[in-house]
């Protein structure tokens, strides 16, 4: 900043046409900057960081029961999108656009459950070790959940006739065996090479 307000002043020595604002902006000068025209940067609490962790980031009441409305209702309008599809479309590509990546169903749920999860701390609450552990995981759990996803949904469809129950069974039984797998490989010896 100070090489910024020192230029902008010997322009304005020299005549160029520089604006009142510049005279506005020696009162940020403080010794908070550096001396050092190439090191100079704003104090803490006017940083991006702060900003956000500040505004955004900083735990709100409504941010637990708003995320799980917002999954909530994601989850049934895909349900109900893809139930309403199901009688009158006939490739399976045309299915899936109820639950494609950039459909409000689908980005509501994925709100809500960044507003669920983006509290939990390492070292506080219940369940904060196992989401820990599957954070670390999760690169392997994303790698090998499509080969258990085949598996399931073969094993899966005959017995499980709705849609509305069998994707969520689907999922349920695709996640916690991914991370079951993947859980196990990573206790092997060289298994970050392996799962990530």
């Amino acid at each position: 900043m100070d090489w910024v307000i020192r230029d902008a002043c010997d322009a304005s020595s020299s005549g160029s046409a520089i604006p009142s604002l510049i005279q506005d902006l020696r009162p940020l000068r403080s010794p908070a900057y550096s001396s050092d025209p190439q090191l100079t940067a704003p104090p803490a609490e006017n940083t991006a960081a702060h900003v956000s962790e500040r505004y955004h980031a900083a735990p709100r009441a409504w941010h637990k029961w708003g995320g799980a409305l917002l999954v909530v209702a994601g989850y049934f309008a895909t349900a109900w999108i893809f139930d309403a599809r199901l009688a009158t479309q006939r490739l399976v590509a045309d299915l899936e656009l109820s639950w494609g990546f950039g459909t409000i169903n689908v980005a509501a749920m994925s709100v809500g459950l960044f507003l669920l999860l983006k509290d939990v701390r390492p070292g506080e609450g219940r369940f904060t070790g196992v989401i820990t552990d599957i954070s670390r995981l999760s690169y392997g759990i994303y790698l090998i959940h499509i080969m258990l996803l085949n598996f399931f949904h073969g094993w899966l469809d005959p017995l499980i006739v709705s849609a509305g129950i069998k994707i969520p069974v689907l999922a349920l039984c695709t996640f916690v065996s991914s991370y079951a797998v993947v859980k196990l490989i990573s206790l092997l010896p060289g298994s970050k090479y392996v799962v990530g």
